[in-house]
């Protein structure tokens, strides 16, 4: 059992960090609330849609 939940725990940080590593990304690409909203203008409509 104490695998199990070493391996859950290793699991949720890496995920955290990778959450975070991508946040950090997109927050360092949006300049303006359009950037935010609508991707730029850069995205596909199909993407958009679904989001």
């Amino acid at each position: 059992m104490a695998v199990d939940t070493f391996v859950l725990t290793v699991i949720t940080i890496l995920y955290l960090l990778a959450t975070m590593v991508l946040g950090y990304f997109g927050y360092k690409h949006t300049k303006e609330a359009e950037d935010y909203m609508v991707a730029g203008r850069k995205a596909h409509p199909i993407i958009l849609a679904l989001s």
